[in-house]
């Protein structure tokens, strides 16, 4: 992979994640009542970013995943990868909980800690990044141990449609809607190939992109109709169930790709923009840790100092770029400490 690619995606995660934490500041940064009534499932800029902006993270991190193999054997690839996720996930986990259960009383702070809750905390928590080490592992696997059999990817994409939607209350259905995204991405530098006529390619992608957000309803969110076929969270028919989770699916692809696409087309334009994309390219180089605090600093600062106030897409922008200036400042804190850098990044 050419240093140009590597940084081409890598502004792509930085202006995915720009997008990801604009969407939560929509959910959590207008006010208590906005959130009671949960019209932000309607709002058409969450539509926009909650189509396609998990899946594209899922297909960088498969493609990532695909060149990092060819660097490692098996056992430095899996510990390689459970170092870098497991501690981060680990250590955030904690201070979410840490935080939100922390109580001020007579002038004193007591932490009041459930070893249970704390553990399903850990496990429940941070899900996108228990989702990218779980694949990366079975991904690790059948490609050392099976020489990456085509099969055997199909075989577990169709299972994935019978997991139940909960497993000891974890929902393990935002994991599995995640697999064919990550997949696709670790596979495609196999199947790589020159566009002819990628304008063509781009209108195709937006018609179909629009297309797609125009019929994309409530339900279609992975969060209200989960996955599973059998047992639909909206007690769906198996083949309304089956009709959404392929919708959702192609809906996540056209919009990755209408993503990609574009951000290629005007970063080639304007690649004078030297400082603009280099600011985008830290916050992809840096998008695990931006990831993880952005939600601490969402849910308990951002939705608390906000509790009084009404839709705003302005302020929403301002919390946005808020959030990432502080997580600008926590990172650079870190980096500058080998301990702490260690335990937040493995």
């Amino acid at each position: 992979m050419t240093d140009e690619r590597n940084r081409w995606l890598d502004i792509v995660k930085g202006l995915t994640i720009f997008l990801m934490i604009l969407g939560h500041c929509i959910q959590n940064g207008n006010g208590a009542a906005y959130i009671s009534s949960q019209a932000f499932w309607s709002d058409k800029v969450t539509i926009f970013i909650y189509s396609f902006h998990m899946p594209l993270f899922m297909l960088i991190s498969g493609y990532f995943l695909h060149y990092s193999l060819k660097k490692r054997p098996l056992v430095k690839a899996l510990r390689n990868k459970i170092n870098h996720l497991l501690y981060p996930i680990i250590i955030f986990n904690l201070y979410n909980y840490i935080i939100g259960n922390t109580a001020y009383i007579d002038n004193l702070f007591y932490i009041i800690i459930n070893l249970n809750d704390l553990a399903f905390k850990i496990f429940d928590g941070y899900w996108f990044l228990w989702t990218v080490l779980i694949f990366s592992i079975l991904v690790t696997l059948v490609h050392f141990l099976l020489k990456d059999n085509l099969v055997i990817y199909i075989v577990i994409f169709f299972l994935l449609f019978f997991i139940p939607n909960f497993i000891f209350n974890l929902q393990t259905f935002r994991i599995d809607f995640m697999y064919p995204f990550f997949i696709i991405g670790y596979l495609f530098p196999k199947w790589e190939f020159k566009l002819t006529r990628p304008l063509l390619i781009w209108f195709l992608v937006c018609a179909i992109f629009a297309i797609q957000l125009y019929l994309f309803d409530e339900k279609d969110y992975i969060y209200a109709s989960g996955l599973n076929i059998l047992h639909s969270k909206l007690n769906l028919s198996v083949l309304e169930q089956i009709k959404i989770d392929l919708f959702r699916i192609s809906i996540g692809i056209s919009g990755s790709l209408f993503f990609l696409i574009s951000v290629y087309y005007v970063y080639h334009q304007f690649f004078k923009l030297e400082r603009l994309w280099k600011i985008f390219s830290y916050i992809g180089v840096n998008s695990l840790l931006i990831y993880c605090l952005q939600e601490i600093l969402i849910t308990f600062l951002i939705r608390s100092y906000a509790k009084d106030f009404e839709l705003s897409y302005f302020n929403n922008l301002l919390q946005t770029f808020f959030t990432l200036f502080c997580c600008f400042i926590i990172i650079e804190i870190l980096k500058r400490n080998e301990l702490l850098r260690k335990l937040h990044l493995g």
